[in-house]
């Protein structure tokens, strides 16, 4: 990852440059709250706040959990159905709980401090790092799926 991503720039005594904290969190949508927590990360790193900096990342830790959470879900339940609906279930809670805390949180404090008087930091790169890494975590999981079912029977 390069320098660029992780290093925040701000012009001394003006805002920092950030990623739109609403735009990451419907990017969430997609891409899930691992997305927006680590966007969410850098923005608290570029705002000065590593405790919520440290939180996000946690956030992020919280969804990587549950992504293979769900791996071993659909592995080891019996009924599809069900682990389905708990899969789904378990993901809309962790997208509701990170959105309608932390996620907001930043919402609020970047339009209270700045308005829309900031500097946006791109999409492009992000937004292609968030397909790969989500193209990367569906093949895995259907590799380990198509292992397990080889090795069951």
């Amino acid at each position: 990852m390069s320098d660029e991503l992780l290093e925040p720039s701000a012009v001394p005594g003006s805002a920092p440059a950030l990623w739109n904290p609403q735009a990451a969190a419907l990017w969430s949508l997609l891409f899930s709250p691992v997305f927006g927590a680590w966007l969410h990360a850098l923005n608290w790193r570029a705002l000065g706040d590593p405790a919520r900096q440290r939180r996000s990342a946690r956030w992020m830790l919280v969804g990587l959990a549950i992504g293979v959470f769900y791996v071993v879900v659909q592995l080891t339940w019996r009924d599809e159905l069900i682990a389905g609906r708990v899969s789904s279930a378990t993901g809309f809670a962790y997208l509701l709980a990170w959105y309608l805390g932390p996620g907001l949180e930043q919402v609020r404090l970047v339009r209270a401090r700045h308005g829309n008087a900031y500097v946006r930091r791109a999409w492009g790169r992000v937004l292609l790092i968030a397909v790969g890494v989500s193209l990367a975590y569906f093949v895995l999981a259907g590799v380990v799926g198509l292992l397990a079912g080889v090795a069951g029977g």
